[in-house]
Parts: C-alpha cells; sequence; structure tokens
C-alpha cells in the first residue's frame, strides 16, 4: 500500500474474524496460543469475549481508535457480540503487532524488491557500500514493544553467504548484520534506541569490513560476531521492509537509497 509516508508493507496473516467484510455477531477460531490483536475499520465498535478458548485481556471493546489485543493460552473460538454503529472491516489476527485490516480470510506478504544488477554494473561492490532507509511502525506501535521480529531490508535471504539485512528484534534492537562468503556473520551491536514510535532514519555502510551506521543520526558505536563484515558477491535481490522468509517491518517504509560508496553524503 503506497501513501504520503511510504510504502505500507506487512507480513502475511490469516484473519480469523468471522465476518470480516460485513462484520456480524458469531465465533472466531483461535488455532494457535498467544498474542491477538482485533481491529475494525468504521465509525462503529464490536465487542469480544472468550467462548471456549482462554486467555487473557478479553472481554474488549474495539474501535478503529482503540484495538484490542488479548492472548490465548487454550485454543477456542472467541465471541463477537453484533456490531454497534457501522464498520467496513474487522480484524483478528495471531502476532507480535498489528497490521492493517483486511475484508478477506487471508493477506498475502508483501514482497517490495530492488534488483541489484543495475547498481552493480554502476559500480556497486561487496567491499564498498551504503544502504539508507526511513521507516515508522504501522497503526502507532511503539519501537519498544515489539517482541519478534521486523526486517527494515534484507539484501537476499537473511542467514546464508553473501547477504545482509538490517532488523528490529525484541524491542529497541536494530541490529545491521552481514553474513560473509561462509555465511560468518559480523553485527553492529547496541544501536541507540528509536524514540516511541517516532518515524526513525536508518543507515548502514560496510567500507571493506568494517561496518558503521546510526539511528537518526546517531552513531551505532559496537561490533560483535567473528565473521569479516565482508560480502563475497553482491546478492541479485534487495528486499525492502521484508527478508523474504515471513518477517516484515509491519509498517511504513520511505527514502531507500542504495549507495556504491560507503561514503556518500546521500546514505551516510
Amino acid at each position: 500500500t503506497a501513501a504520503s509516508n511510504g510504502a505500507l508493507i506487512e507480513r502475511a496473516i490469516a484473519n480469523l474474524h468471522p465476518s470480516p467484510s460485513s462484520p456480524a455477531a458469531g465465533n472466531a477460531l483461535t488455532t494457535a496460543t498467544g498474542l491477538h490483536f482485533f481491529g475494525v475499520l468504521g465509525t462503529g465498535s464490536q465487542a469480544a469475549a472468550f467462548g471456549n478458548a482462554i486467555g487473557t485481556g478479553l472481554p474488549c471493546t474495539a474501535t478503529q481508535a482503540a484495538p484490542c489485543n488479548f492472548s490465548v493460552t487454550t485454543v477456542g473460538t472467541v465471541v463477537v457480540a453484533a456490531v454497534t454503529g457501522t464498520l467496513a472491516c474487522a480484524q483478528i489476527e495471531l502476532g507480535v503487532s498489528r497490521t492493517s485490516c483486511t475484508p478477506a480470510a487471508t493477506r498475502a506478504a508483501d514482497v517490495v524488491t530492488a534488483p541489484t544488477a543495475s547498481a552493480v554494473a554502476a559500480g556497486l561492490t561487496p567491499g564498498q557500500w551504503c544502504i539508507g532507509v526511513t521507516a515508522t511502525p504501522f497503526g502507532g506501535r511503539a519501537w519498544a514493544t515489539a517482541a519478534g521480529t521486523q526486517t527494515i531490508w534484507s539484501a537476499g535471504v537473511s542467514a546464508a553467504a553473501n547477504t545482509a539485512r538490517a532488523y528490529q528484534t525484541g524491542g529497541n534492537w536494530v541490529l545491521p548484520i552481514v553474513y560473509d562468503n561462509a555465511a560468518g556473520s559480523r553485527y553492529l551491536s547496541n544501536p541507540p534506541a528509536p524514540s516511541g514510535n517516532a518515524t526513525s532514519l536508518f543507515k548502514t555502510c560496510d567500507s571493506i569490513g568494517t561496518l558503521f551506521g546510526s539511528v537518526n543520526g546517531v552513531p551505532v558505536t559496537g561490533i560483535a560476531g567473528a565473521g569479516t563484515g565482508l560480502l563475497g558477491s553482491w546478492p541479485a535481490t534487495l528486499y525492502l521492509g521484508t527478508d523474504n522468509s515471513g518477517s516484515a517491518i509491519d509498517g511504513w517504509l520511505s527514502n531507500a537509497k542504495l549507495c556504491k560508496s560507503s561514503m556518500a553524503p546521500s546514505c551516510r
């Protein structure tokens, strides 16, 4: 989804609501334990309570401005009540972060790619590069609240040899990591934490295996990992907002730049 604040890039989800496109009373069947979100679109509201599922966080009434989150410890049914007012969409989803409402039973993962062949032909090398991108969590989610992994960008499919990735894991951690020719990893550690749910600028550069980067202009000072920090070759595809393997930013991305110099002012 494109908008003035960038492209909204989200993971695949199953919408468990019994009538997502025309919300009405019914039973939603949860199929996994863990955190769930219940959100709606429209001027009305809808209440939910545990049926034979067991957990915490329900009953709750969801509005567009105030979605519900609840945790399931024993799978089963969640009962949604009749709608008050008017709703165009309702969604119950499993996950550590909320995504936009889809009126369908499922939504495929968003995949945004930038082939790198033309950049390599123009002089991009494995030993000199820089990537800068601006990201904003969806739905007012604070950076610190995400317990899972949200990928900001991934050069190739992460963790394979000759790939690189910037991602958030366990809240504030944003780790640009490079896997060398032998799949050994080297990464920047203890990056500055983005504030609240603010739009944030992430930059990562590599100069012949020396990694450096910043979050909102504040340098990342730590370095860890036994790998060389040097790509043997550039992956054919740069994935934006996803690693093409199940992890996505679940938010907005904009101003993505791939520079062929680690000193490029626009990327640094």
